[in-house]
C-alpha cells in the first residue's frame, strides 16, 4: 500500500509545478504587449527629445541661453534610447504602424531573461524624460 503522506506530498508538489508552469505561460503571453508598450514609450521619448532639440535651436537663434545645460542630458537620453531600440529590435519585429509586435516563442524566453536590464533602462529613460520636460517647460516660460 502507498503511504498517504507520500501521496499527499506528490499531489502538492505536482500542484506547485502546475502553478509555476501556468505563471510562466501567462508571462510568456504578455511579452508582445510589454514590447509594444516599451516601443510606445521609446516613441514618446523620441518626441520629447525632438521637442527639446527644437527648443534649443530656437533658443540659440534668439540669443538666450536658458537651455544650454540640456545638451548633455539630451545626448545621454539619445544614447539610452538607441540602446533601448536595439534591444527591442533584437527580440521583436514591430510592424510599420507600430500597433503589433511579432516575437518568436523561443525569443520570449530570452526576453524574460533580459527583461530586468530593459526595465532598468526604461526607468532611467523615464527619469531623463521628466527632467527634460521640466527644463523644456522652464525654458518656454
Amino acid at each position: 500500500m502507498a503511504d498517504p503522506y507520500g501521496i499527499i506530498t506528490v499531489c502538492l508538489t505536482s500542484f506547485k509545478v502546475t502553478q509555476a508552469l501556468y505563471g510562466l505561460i501567462v508571462r510568456l503571453r504578455e511579452v508582445p504587449s510589454e514590447l509594444l508598450a516599451l516601443s510606445n514609450e521609446a516613441c514618446n521619448l523620441n518626441f520629447v527629445l525632438d521637442s527639446v532639440q527644437k527648443a534649443m535651436n530656437d533658443d540659440g537663434r534668439s540669443g538666450a541661453s536658458q537651455l544650454s545645460n540640456v545638451g548633455p542630458m539630451l545626448f545621454q537620453a539619445r544614447v539610452k534610447l538607441d540602446n533601448l531600440d536595439n534591444l527591442i529590435s533584437k527580440w521583436a519585429k514591430i510592424d510599420a504602424w507600430g500597433d503589433s509586435v511579432h516575437i518568436g516563442k523561443v525569443d520570449r524566453f530570452f526576453w524574460l531573461k533580459e527583461k530586468t536590464k530593459v526595465w532598468e533602462l526604461q526607468k532611467q529613460l523615464r527619469e531623463l524624460r521628466k527632467g527634460l520636460c521640466v527644463l523644456l517647460g522652464a525654458g518656454n516660460a
